[in-house]
Formats: structure tokens, C-alpha cells, sequence
């Protein structure tokens, strides 16, 4: 019996051929419907974008002299690695303070109609894109109820970057500074008291030179020593601007832990160094020469190391220059970004049509099966 075969294509085909009438007429219809409806109650956004580039510029942590300092090291640790400055552009874009003077701004919280600010930032996040591209660049997009409006919000964001990031580098460089100075500070009062005690040694002792074995010991003792203490400035430096939980702290502590270890073999004697005596074996006034003079080199190494850096943190400090190069500034699109009407008016006319072929091929299988069951079933639902 026909009624108890299983579907085929035919069956399937016949089934269209018989409807297709109504599945054009009802496909036409709601595709209409629905393309006025989107129309109508879904608003335009327009999507406007700005790709800028960091500006290349010299950074207390590049100086030339701390990087040299670590030139010694295995390689791969003398790298002094840096998070990409993307990362802090993003974190600054999606940030609190940026988002509510966008909303400020541009009057979002009344154009948006939503009922608190936590779901009007939430709102302005989901139209914000602010991502590094594949070329390296960064690019801000962001959508708007017009093509004006979506340009001048991705501007203001593009300038707000800048300012902050301005403002962020200015920080930076009056703590550096007030930390030097400081430092500097210190290190000039020593090199004064040790100079002159130099000199009222010398006009006591009348002690002014060494014979040249003593006179070498004392210039290899010295400089070893005045590059520990150019070590210790170092590593403070990296505690100061890097924190003591990072890559450039650990270096500079290991780097004065070599020196430190190498001078305790020189002074100790344990160096194979036949030119150079020990520390101990230096009797008398020669030691105390030893020891101002030695000073006084700590003192000027120290000086020769604070004062560039000091300089550098100064003239950071002013500068306001922008830090972002801006290679294409957002303008008005053309073309609204969303809804794409045609696209979703397309597929809930592919859905509704999916919908109504399944309920009425369905239908009319059970109305044509002669199963028992099925048939009791119809029954009981009076289908």
C-alpha cells in the first residue's frame, strides 16, 4: 500500500511541486515584511575608523649606558624585554575614564535610552573596536548613529589616547626625576666629604703618590669598586622604574653579585693576578690612601653614571609632544555598517520557509499513515 512506503525524494518533490505556489507567494511576502521592518525599527549605524602608529621615541629604561652594563650576560638575558605599547593603548581605550567622556561628549546616555551607565558603557564597549592589526599599527573603530558622529567619536578616542598617554609618560619621568635628584644629591655631598678628606690626609701625612705596583693595585681595587657601586645605582634604578618583580631587577642583582664576588677574590688574595696585592698586606697610612682615594672614584663613577640619566628624566618631564602618529584620521562613511537589511531579511525568510515545508511535509504524512499507533494517537489529539 502506498501508505506504507518510506519517504523518498519523489515524494519530497511531489510534496513542493504541490505547494510551491504558496511557498513563493509566503517567501515573497515575508521577506517584505520583514525587510520594512528592519527598516523601520532597527536604526542605521555607521562605522568609522582611525589607524595610528606609536611614535618612535628614547625611554629612560633604553638608555644606551644600562643597556651596555648588561652586555656581559648569556645571551638572550641582555634583552630587555618590553610589553608592546598596543597593549597599554587597548587598556587605555576601554578604560573607565575614557568610555564615560566618550558618553559625556557625545550625549550617549540619552541617545542610547538604557536605564543606568554600567549598561550604557556596556553598550559603547559592544560598538568600540580597538585592536592591534596584523601590519603592527593600531586601529580604533567604533559605530554611530550617523557617519559625523562615528568620526568624531573615533577621533575624540584617538585624542584621548594621546593626552593619557602623554600625561602617563610625564608621571613617569617627575617620579624618575625626583628619584635621581635625590640620588644625585647624595652622591655629590659624599664625593665633596671624601675629597676633602683627601686633602687633609695629604696635608698631614704629606702621603701624595705610591710606588707603581701599589699605585696599579690600587686603580684596579678602585674601579672594581666603583663599578659595584655603578651596580648598586643600577640596580636601585631598575627596582625604581621596573619594580622588583621583573626581568631587568633580577639582571642588575646578578650583574653586582659577579662584581661582588670577583672583588672578594682580588682582596682576599685569591686572584692569580701576580701585579696585585691584597688588601690586607697594605699596611698602615697606605691603606687609608687607599681608601680616600677610592672613594673619591666611587664618588665620580656614580656621579658620571646619575648625571646623564638626571638630565634625560628633566627634559622627559617637559615634553608634551604627541607620542601617537595618526596615518589615517577617521571620516565619515558612505555606507551605514549595520543593519544589513537584505542579509537578515534573507534568512529569516530562509528560516520561516525552513519552518513551514518541515510542518506541512510533516503533516501530511501523518495524515496519510495508516500506523495503529499514529492513527490512535491522532485520535486522542484530534489532530
Amino acid at each position: 500500500m502506498i501508505e506504507n512506503r518510506s519517504v523518498d525524494a519523489l515524494d519530497f518533490v511531489i510534496f513542493l511541486l504541490r505547494w510551491k505556489r504558496f511557498f513563493i507567494l509566503s517567501s515573497i511576502t515575508v521577506f517584505v515584511l520583514a525587510y520594512l521592518a528592519i527598516y523601520l525599527f532597527i536604526p542605521p549605524l555607521y562605522e568609522s575608523s582611525s589607524l595610528i602608529l606609536p611614535a618612535p621615541q628614547l625611554e629612560l629604561g633604553e638608555m644606551s649606558s644600562l643597556l651596555k652594563s648588561f652586555s656581559g650576560l648569556p645571551s638572550g638575558l641582555s634583552g630587555l624585554k618590553k610589553n608592546s605599547p598596543t597593549d597599554m593603548y587597548r587598556t587605555i581605550v576601554y578604560s573607565r575614564t575614557t568610555l564615560d567622556s566618550v558618553i559625556d561628549k557625545f550625549g550617549l546616555f540619552e541617545e542610547y535610552k538604557l536605564k543606568s551607565r554600567e549598561k550604557t558603557i556596556k553598550e559603547l564597549t559592544s560598538r568600540l573596536i580597538a585592536d592591534e592589526t596584523k601590519e603592527g599599527s593600531y586601529k580604533v573603530s567604533i559605530l554611530g548613529s550617523s557617519p559625523q558622529q562615528a568620526a568624531d567619536m573615533a577621533n575624540y578616542i584617538v585624542a584621548l589616547l594621546n593626552s593619557t598617554v602623554i600625561n602617563l609618560n610625564i608621571q613617569k619621568s617627575r617620579d624618575n626625576r625626583l628619584f635621581l635628584e635625590d640620588r644625585y644629591r647624595q652622591v655629590k655631598e659624599e664625593l665633596k666629604n671624601a675629597e676633602d678628606s683627601m686633602q687633609l690626609f695629604q696635608k698631614k701625612t704629606g702621603f701624595y703618590d705610591v710606588a707603581d705596583q701599589l699605585k696599579s693595585t690600587f686603580e684596579v681595587f678602585a674601579k672594581m669598586e666603583s663599578e659595584i657601586a655603578v651596580k648598586e645605582v643600577e640596580l636601585g634604578v631598575a627596582k625604581k622604574v621596573y619594580g622588583a618583580n621583573t626581568v631587568q631587577y633580577a639582571q642588575a642583582e646578578e650583574m653586582l653579585k659577579l662584581y661582588q664576588d670577583k672583588f672578594a677574590k682580588l682582596s682576599s688574595g685569591a686572584s692569580e693576578s701576580q701585579l696585585l696585592l691584597s688588601v690586607p698586606s697594605i699596611p698602615g697610612k697606605t691603606l687609608l690612601y687607599y681608601r680616600l682615594y677610592r672613594n673619591i672614584k666611587i664618588y665620580n663613577a656614580m656621579l658620571e653614571y646619575i648625571v646623564p640619566l638626571y638630565e634625560q628624566v628633566k627634559f622627559e618631564e617637559q615634553k608634551g609632544i604627541p607620542v601617537l602618529q595618526v596615518v589615517d584620521k577617521a571620516i565619515p562613511p558612505e555606507k551605514r555598517a549595520t543593519p544589513k537589511r537584505t542579509l537578515m531579511a534573507g534568512v529569516l525568510t530562509l528560516l520561516l520557509l525552513t519552518f513551514s515545508i518541515l510542518f506541512l511535509y510533516t503533516r501530511e504524512r501523518l495524515r496519510q499513515t495508516q500506523n495503529p499507533k499514529i492513527v490512535l494517537l491522532k485520535k486522542f489529539l484530534k489532530f
